[in-house]
């Protein structure tokens, strides 16, 4: 097989992937569109009996990946229990992110911890950057914070949704269907280009001049920049997008994270803002980065039930990306 084959090849295998996601979507388009909404919390239950098989080989994957990231579990903890009850909690928000692509959107209930930093930060008239977790999904807080009367500017990737590297299925079909069940929620989207281009940047800039809030992933890996520091005993690059734009433009850097509280009921934590006593760009983005890891690793010990356990988290936090424990 040549080289130019072998890349068709790849990138058609990358196509049918999309594809295969964007079939899934429309098909919980059309499940959500013919299941009434009080039988909502009935759905990870159905969904369960199903797959029995799967659904406890899946259990004892993630249980596995908590182990080894998190070390022994603490006393009168089961690992088994807390993947039971991720899996669980997945199940509905894939059915709510399902909920979502329809007008009415989705009934969840959502309150706000911490809503005081968000007006504070307001107040200061320089615009609030959200720092985002991959807690409870990537819709619960957009729900909870437009419900609050504070929608959010999103920014996220052309590809969102989709896999990487790009393809055309994912960036044309697969991530615009994605993005519709979030973009009912959001003041405005800004999207990262496939190429990389920071046209985007402006629009960021003009947005935290009008005091808008920016909500902006955290734990994501960079193409451009990142910092490493200590997780779990390893280092983990994050981006630095969050803190160097907030240095720029003074505003207000606020993490958040997500908690179920129960079927279809989610408290969203804003935390207080972190503004390290740096000195230069460069010191003031290392130690957010750092305060935001560390904040990161407690709450992920504390609840690792509403974290995200994917593949591709799991694989960045076992070592495979970027390589090498601590030493």
């Amino acid at each position: 097989m040549t080289r130019r084959s072998a890349s068709i090849r790849g990138e058609l295998r990358r196509n049918l992937v999309d594809a295969r996601k964007l079939a899934i979507l429309a098909c919980g388009y059309l499940a959500t569109a013919l299941t009434p909404r009080s039988a909502d919390t009935l759905i990870p239950g159905w969904w369960s009996a199903l797959s029995p098989r799967r659904r406890a080989r899946s259990i004892r994957r993630t249980a596995a990946r908590m182990e080894e990231v998190l070390g022994d579990p603490e006393p009168g903890t089961s690992y088994l229990e807390l993947a039971e009850r991720y899996h669980t909690r997945r199940v509905e928000e894939i059915w709510g992110l399902w909920r979502a692509l329809h007008r009415s959107g989705w009934d969840v209930r959502t309150s706000v911890e911490g809503l005081e930093h968000v007006e504070a930060g307001l107040a200061r008239g320089r615009g609030v950057v959200l720092w985002a977790t991959e807690f409870c999904g990537l819709l619960v807080d957009k729900v909870a914070l437009q419900r609050a009367g504070h929608p959010l500017v999103q920014l996220t990737a052309a590809d969102h949704g989709a896999s990487f590297p790009v393809t055309w299925v994912g960036l044309h079909l697969q991530s615009p269907f994605y993005a519709r069940a979030e973009v009912r929620y959001l003041l405005d989207r800004e999207v990262i280009p496939p190429d990389g281009s920071l046209g985007y940047m402006r629009a960021l800039f003009q947005h935290l001049e009008n005091n808008r809030c920016v909500w902006i992933a955290g734990e994501r890996m960079s193409r451009r920049r990142s910092v490493a520091v200590p997780l779990f005993g390893r280092r983990l690059g994050f981006a630095t997008g969050a803190p160097a734009l907030a240095h720029r433009q003074g505003s207000t850097l606020l993490p958040m994270h997500a908690e179920r509280e129960g079927p279809k009921r989610y408290r969203l934590v804003v935390h207080e803002a972190i503004a390290p006593p740096a000195e230069s760009r460069r010191d003031f983005v290392v130690e957010a980065v750092g305060e935001f890891a560390r904040l990161l690793q407690a709450h992920v010990r504390a609840r690792p039930q509403d974290w995200s356990w994917d593949r591709h988290t799991a694989a960045r936090l076992t070592g495979l990306w970027p390589p090498g424990r601590l030493d």
